[in-house]
């Protein structure tokens, strides 16, 4: 909160604050052939997937004893990946289109799957809460690429 040291603004229902915000996350699987049954050999197999985000944001909020006013602006930014990792050898049967057998093929596909998305846009929210109490209702609209909405009903105990 800034506004702490913004002398005589210290005392106005006015709050003014920053967020720096980046999480990363890397999740690893190990896919074993545990079956002889089907028509897929794996070798070496993995899956694989990455998620990371960037925020930073400057916020500010009236609070008054009843209601909150906040809003924000600011950016963010994310990215994500899927790999399939390995060696996967595929048999399977062809038929022709009255359902005759026309044999049976096989191929080895090397790391299958690479996909990446990033993602980055500037962003404002405006939003509201009702302080009931125990109770705090909120709703707030964030304005960016992929807008959205949010609401709920919070329990406050202290």
């Amino acid at each position: 909160d800034f506004t702490q040291y913004l002398g005589p603004l210290d005392n106005l229902p006015l709050s003014i604050s920053g967020l720096v915000a980046y999480s990363n996350m890397k999740v690893r699987y190990t896919i074993d052939d545990d079956s002889d049954l089907d028509d897929v050999k794996v070798t070496n197999g993995e899956g694989e997937f990455k998620l990371n985000t960037f925020t930073i944001e400057a916020l500010g909020s009236l609070d008054f004893k009843f209601i909150t006013l906040y809003a924000a602006v600011g950016y963010g930014t994310g990215g994500s990946s899927i790999k399939l990792k390995g060696d996967y050898e595929l048999s399977y049967d062809l038929e022709d289109e009255a359902g005759n057998s026309m044999g049976t093929v096989s191929e080895t596909i090397q790391n299958p799957l690479n996909i990446k998305a990033n993602n980055g846009s500037v962003k404002g929210m405006l939003g509201t809460r009702l302080n009931l109490s125990v109770f705090k209702i909120f709703a707030d609209y964030t304005f960016q690429e992929y807008s959205t909405l949010s609401a709920g009903i919070a329990v406050s105990v202290r």
